[in-house]
């Protein structure tokens, strides 16, 4: 049964391309918006995900987009703590940068490159900042700008030369940038306070441990492990984005599920003579609905994964193109979509397969050709190439027809149900 199905999924090439595309491109545009919001949010998020720290210790109230200023003293304190392996300061800044024409907002971190936390975590071109006067910035950012290694820029009112470029520091319309420490301190003219301390623990099985000892020593400060705060940033952004986002998902996910369905509907209804056919011959309920599903399975699963090999490709092109933008593909949502493709394929063919229920009953004659109306007596063209199928028992009569055509007799026994 399930050979019979894959055949006649995939005898006719034009169903091949209603049917199986049709559902490609369905999947294709969910796995695509899906993977931008992901990507959006996951971009978001970067430098906190990416940075190396465990913990975070910050203003009272600290927030994914709060301005804190904290004592530079603390570190030491810090440091002595039991359980700490490794704690660095790091300046966060929310600036403009102007290029030129082009204004963007950006983000300005200082870290300290001996620390291996705060700094950029991929380099697309050049090396990380060794002194006060040298800067790296967003590959995407400098592109827009027309910027590369060697060029000069102008931030918080200091001319800084460019050494490097980094890949995946382009936040949701939020690019980066880094300096050292000492840089950001004197663009601040402030050498006593910094943004927050990146700290690093002894053992990461123990860090909720050393996040209560640090809020209890450190009263005045917020603690945050760095789950707490990468759901702080996704907070925060679906307050932003959220609810317009949700609204686009929403009807793109019908969008597509509709036309799934559609597809797989229409697949069965081109093919209700066929199934016919089977039902007049002798075939039950059971096996045409057994052939119908596996049919409409059959090309949800070959669409469902060219429609993924398409969708990846797509997220290729877009990111190449247009490298600030991040596209996710993640294995949530191949399951969830899917699961719904399932879903909805199977629900769409089953209005058609009843439909094919209430069709004559196994027994009933099949007869290609006409009968002959003034005689009542059964006659059958040689070749039986009319696509007229009868069906018939005997003692029916037909109206008169030309025999060329062929006759569509109507039955009116009890025992034999017709369409």
């Amino acid at each position: 049964m399930g050979a019979l199905a894959l055949l006649t999924t995939l005898r006719d090439k034009r169903r091949i391309f209603t049917g199986i595309g049709g559902v490609a491109l369905a999947v294709a545009l969910i796995l695509l918006i899906e993977g931008f919001a992901s990507g959006m949010f996951r971009q978001n998020a970067a430098y906190v995900d990416k940075n190396g720290a465990d913990l975070y210790l910050g203003q009272k109230g600290l927030d994914a987009f709060s301005v804190s200023v904290i004592p530079r003293a603390l570190e030491t304190d810090i440091a002595n703590t039991e359980g700490v392996s490794k704690v660095s300061s790091v300046y966060a800044i929310q600036i403009i940068f102007d290029a030129g024409e082009r204004k963007t907002p950006a983000m300005l971190y200082g870290f300290r490159e001996t620390s291996g936390m705060g700094g950029p975590w991929k380099l697309a071109v050049g090396r990380l900042p060794s002194g006060s006067e040298e800067i790296v910035i967003d590959r995407v950012l400098a592109k827009q700008n027309g910027l590369e290694t060697g060029n000069e820029v102008q931030v918080l009112g200091r001319k800084y030369k460019i050494v490097g470029l980094s890949a995946e520091t382009n936040a949701f319309m939020n690019p980066s940038m880094f300096v050292s420490e000492e840089g950001a301190a004197q663009s601040l003219s402030s050498n006593k306070t910094t943004s927050m301390f990146l700290i690093k623990a002894d053992k990461p099985a123990q860090v909720n441990l050393l996040k209560e000892k640090l809020s209890q020593k450190f009263p005045d400060y917020s603690v945050f492990t760095w789950e707490e705060m990468v759901e702080k940033y996704t907070v925060r952004l679906d307050e932003v984005v959220g609810a317009p986002l949700t609204i686009i998902l929403v009807i793109t996910f019908l969008v597509g599920l509709m036309t799934v369905g559609l597809t797989a509907h229409m697949s069965v209804l081109a093919r209700l003579k066929e199934y016919g056919v089977l039902k007049a011959i002798g075939a039950g309920n059971r096996v045409l609905y057994t052939m119908v599903i596996m049919e409409s399975l059959f090309s949800v699963v070959f669409g469902f994964g060219l429609g993924f090999v398409v969708s990846r490709l797509a997220a290729w092109l877009i990111m190449e193109g247009a490298p600030q933008f991040s596209i996710i593909v993640s294995f949530n949502s191949l399951v969830k979509a899917g699961a719904m493709a399932v879903v909805i394929s199977m629900l769409a063919v089953i209005l058609p397969v009843r439909r094919i229920a209430l069709w004559t009953r196994p027994g009933c004659s099949i007869v290609r050709g006409w009968m002959d109306a003034s005689s009542g007596m059964e006659e059958f063209t040689a070749g039986f190439d009319t696509d007229v199928i009868e069906h018939w028992r005997g003692g029916s009569v037909c109206a008169s027809h030309p025999r060329s055509a062929g006759c569509i007799c109507r039955i009116r026994q009890t025992d034999c149900d017709l369409y």
